[in-house]
Parts: structure tokens; C-alpha cells; sequence
């Protein structure tokens, strides 16, 4: 029998965790080494959370019993010393007294990023199949400062050189001097319902857990269940003292030597963010988030290499515009689920799948926050690097965000009509014309765009141009024939404005041409 090996990849080299049953304020440290419990639980989170179920009710819960009722699994780790980061966490009492409750945050510092997980039992092929889809969704393990990926691997591939066995107390201990550390572990009597409810008690039922079924969504959160049960860990599990060689804990790690790899070239054609706020993000603020963005990466790339380039900034060295739109796009897209609110964020580089720089690409992973100065700073987090571009064909097409005319509208003239400007946007684009151009409602988004100079106005050269409100378009495009409508149409395409999703269904309000 091939045992089961999860990889867990801590990507910043940094595992935040608390050990179960201590608050924040009352840590001795981090829970190390990572905790089984803690990766069942991260499998069940990643079935619970798709928008469609990756898998049968069956099939997921055939998954966790098999992993849990496994033992407490051998756990690979490397090197680490353990760190903590003090700060203040500010109180006001009876409102004029102010004081300070002093905090710590306790982390594990790696030698190396991964750590392996293995399990003695081996999965069905249907079963290896659906745990590997939903440890692609994991996007952090502990808390969500570590951020993560994780992997199914091959057996063996945890017997790397620098990295450690720690197995449980009583078996084969490893050879040299150990230490012990407590680590939450499932028993055989485990069930995967034991991640999200709380058994009833013999002779009398749980408060607020009645119903014993599975498919019932908990009425509380786990924790609060458990206290209201006065039990002091999660059914199916117990404390297991884990042996590490002493030599796999240390109190500094020595620092990483930095070596500079040559240029590299890595297919990219669309790098995907998700961006974070206290408040919403109107769409209307979608040319500002994206030249924001612009303007950082450029600077980035500039102050690693001191150089100029073309295709993050859109000008060539003179500071000409760049022709033939070869730069890149810089797109914030509204949400499904909140209409007209802005939460992802796309780069799209074209010819990117042939090859992009690393140092291009490090320029624009390095953008992190957006509207620094704002009441509301926006946070940026990169999700994806998609080596081949996502926009697909389809015979209707409905605007992602507000499509701006090139030339502003004037009362009684045709060519500045928006829909005869998106017309002929079209027919130059995909070499086809439309069977029918329609407005949405609301036909008119308020959107803020670059004032660019008037022709014959004196204008400082090299001068940054500001923003006005203008008005932009919601529009419904259909063809006789699917066609792939380029990345953004119209004025301010780089920076967002002008995107068109594939639509399902027809437009309600059609004017035909």
C-alpha cells in the first residue's frame, strides 16, 4: 500500500498559527509542527467554498474519513526557528483613561517552504483526482497571513535532503536527540462531520445541535459549540506527542544568500488580483485604480533596473504614446454578485504567452496597495499568472464596465453617436459587423476618464493629465457568428473602461441599427 503525501508550499517561508485552545494574548508560541486536524479542515473549507460542489457529498467525505482514520501521519518539515513580533493593541476605558494591551505574534520561520504530510492509507483514483482539485483552491494554511499551495505528491518526494521526520510518540523514534511537541490529532473514531459540528451528548442532546445529520449547515460557529458542549477539542481528536529531532528547531536560522538569476522569460499573458476594502469600489474608479497601478509598476521596474519599459508604461523612451496597442492593459472588473463595484483586477499582456521578463513580472506582483493616501486604501493580492489568455468567442457580448466613446457626443451629430462609435470600434476590430448594437440599463455610467489636451492648447510637455467625469455607456453587442471582441474597446481601453463579458442571454431593450 502507497501511502498519501499532501505538500503544503508556505509561499512567504512563514507559518502563523495558533495551537488550538489559546487565545492570541496567551501564546507560547506557534503550533508547530502544523496540525493533521488543521489540514482536514482545510479540505473541507475548500469543498464548502466553490460556487459548485468539485465534488459528490460521497466522495468528499470518503476523502477525509480515509485521511483521518489513518493514524496520525508522519510529518516532514524543515528547519525552524520561531519568532514573535510585538505590538499594542489600543483600549479606552470608562472613555478618558487610555491604555495599551500589549500583544504578540508568534510565527514559525522555515528554512525551507515546505512541509510534507504523510498519511498511511492509500485513495481510490476518483478520490486522488477530486483531493487534488480541491487542494488547488487552498490559497493559505493557518492563518491567513500564511499564505500557501498545496499539492498531492508522489511517494517519497518528502525524503529530501535538510528535512526532518517527526513522528508520533511510541513509534520508531528518530535516530540522535529529540523534543517533544503536542500536536491535535484525529482518532479512528473520526468522522468528517467532526470538522464543522459538535456530537450530542450520551443521554442529552448539545445545545443548539438537535439534528445530528451532515448536511444540516451548523446553527453555531464550531468553537462556540464546543464550549456550549464543555468539551475541550473537537470530537475524533487528541493530543499527540510528536518526536523532532532536536536539531530541526533552532534559535536562528543563518540568512539566505541572495543570488541574482539571470533574465528569465516566463509565459504570462493575464495575471489575475483580487483587490480588498473597507468600503466598496465604484466602478466609476476604475481609470484611477488602473493608472495608479500603472504608475507603481513603472516605478518599480525603473528603480530594479533602471531602465525604461515599453510595455508597462505605454510610451516609448521620447515619452510618446506607444502605437499599436502592444502594451499592456490594465483592467479593474466589477463583481458578479455586487453590481457596480469593482473587487478583481487584471493585467493583460499582450503576446505575453510567448514570454514576459521576469523583471517585468516583479514589477507587477510588487504592486500591493492602491489609493495609499485614502481614508480606504485598497489592497491588492495576486491570485493567478494564466500563461494563455481566458477571453473565449461567443455571439453575444454585454459590457463589463462602460464603454467611452472616443469622441465626446454632441445633440444631432451621427458620428459622435456612442453606438455608431462602438459600431465602427467593432467592424475595425474583429473585421465583422454586428447584427445589432443595444443600450443597457442604465444606458449612462458616470466614469472618470483623462482630460487629454485640446489640439492648439499650450500644455506643459511630458505633463500628467488629469481626470474629468465623463459619460460612458452600458452596451449589448450581438453577431450572426461567435467572435472574440478584443481586450477593451474604446477610449481608456488600457486602463479598464470598454470591457464586454459574454452574455447568456439576449438584451432586454434592443434598438436595432
Amino acid at each position: 500500500m502507497s501511502p498519501t503525501v499532501i505538500r503544503v508550499s508556505l509561499l512567504s517561508g512563514r507559518y502563523h498559527a495558533h495551537p488550538w485552545g489559546q487565545a492570541q494574548h496567551a501564546m507560547g508560541g506557534p503550533e508547530w509542527p502544523p496540525s493533521p486536524w488543521r489540514l482536514l479542515r482545510t479540505i473541507a473549507a475548500c469543498w464548502f467554498d466553490a460556487a459548485e460542489p468539485p465534488c459528490s457529498v460521497d466522495v468528499r467525505d470518503g476523502i477525509i474519513n480515509a485521511l483521518g482514520r489513518a493514524g496520525a501521519p508522519r510529518i516532514w518539515i524543515p528547519k525552524v526557528s520561531f519568532k514573535e513580533i510585538p505590538f499594542y493593541q489600543p483600549v479606552t476605558k470608562d472613555r478618558q483613561i487610555n491604555s495599551r494591551v500589549l500583544h504578540y505574534d508568534h510565527f514559525a520561520v522555515l528554512a525551507a517552504p515546505d512541509v510534507y504530510f504523510e498519511f498511511d492509507t492509500e485513495l481510490e483514483d476518483e478520490q486522488s483526482r477530486a483531493l487534488s482539485h480541491l487542494l488547488s483552491r487552498a490559497r493559505y494554511f493557518g492563518r491567513a497571513e500564511s499564505r500557501a499551495s498545496l499539492t498531492l505528491v508522489a511517494p517519497g518526494q518528502q525524503k529530501q535532503e535538510g528535512y526532518f521526520e517527526a513522528r508520533p510518540s511510541g513509534s520508531d523514534p528518530p535516530g540522535g536527540p529529540t523534543v517533544r511537541r503536542r500536536v491535535l490529532v484525529t482518532t479512528p473514531e473520526f468522522t468528517a462531520c467532526d470538522l464543522w459540528w459538535v456530537r450530542a451528548r450520551v443521554g442529552a442532546r448539545a445545545k443548539g445541535n438537535q439534528a445530528p445529520q451532515r448536511e444540516i449547515t451548523a446553527p453555531q460557529h464550531l468553537v462556540e459549540a464546543l464550549i456550549s458542549a464543555k468539551k475541550p477539542v473537537p470530537d475524533g481528536t487528541v493530543w499527540t506527542q510528536y518526536e523532532l529531532p532536536r536539531l530541526a528547531i533552532v534559535q536562528h536560522l543563518p540568512r539566505r544568500r541572495t543570488l541574482r538569476p539571470p533574465p528569465l522569460r516566463k509565459p504570462a499573458a493575464e495575471i489575475h488580483f483580487r483587490m480588498f476594502r473597507r468600503v466598496p469600489i465604484p466602478v466609476s474608479h476604475t481609470v484611477l485604480l488602473a493608472r495608479e497601478f500603472r504608475d507603481q509598476a513603472v516605478r518599480a521596474y525603473g528603480k530594479a533596473t533602471g531602465g525604461h519599459s515599453v510595455l508597462l508604461s505605454g510610451r516609448e523612451e521620447d515619452g510618446s504614446v506607444a502605437r499599436g496597442h502592444t502594451h499592456a492593459y490594465y483592467l479593474p472588473q466589477p463583481t458578479r454578485t455586487l453590481a457596480g463595484f469593482l473587487e478583481r483586477f487584471v493585467v493583460v499582456l499582450p503576446d505575453g504567452e510567448l514570454g514576459v521578463a521576469q523583471r517585468v513580472l516583479d514589477a507587477i506582483l510588487g504592486v500591493s496597495r492602491l489609493l495609499r493616501r485614502d481614508t480606504y486604501p485598497v489592497l491588492v493580492v495576486p491570485e493567478v499568472i494564466s500563461p494563455a489568455p481566458t477571453h473565449a468567442s461567443s455571439t453575444r457580448w454585454k459590457s463589463l464596465t462602460p464603454f467611452l466613446p472616443p469622441l465626446q457626443h454632441r445633440a444631432r451629430r451621427e458620428r459622435t453617436d456612442p453606438v455608431q462609435q462602438m459600431l465602427r470600434a467593432v467592424e475595425e476590430c474583429v473585421r465583422q459587423t454586428p447584427t445589432l448594437i443595444s443600450m443597457k440599463d442604465p444606458q449612462v455610467i458616470p466614469v472618470l476618464s483623462h482630460l487629454y489636451a485640446v489640439p492648439g492648447h499650450a500644455r506643459k510637455p511630458r505633463a500628467r493629465p488629469r481626470l474629468t467625469r465623463r459619460a460612458g455607456f452600458a452596451l449589448h453587442v450581438e453577431f450572426s457568428e461567435p467572435v472574440r471582441l478584443p481586450t477593451a474597446i474604446g477610449a481608456d481601453a488600457h486602463f479598464g473602461l470598454g470591457q464586454f463579458a459574454a452574455a447568456d442571454a439576449p438584451s432586454r431593450r434592443v434598438h436595432p441599427r
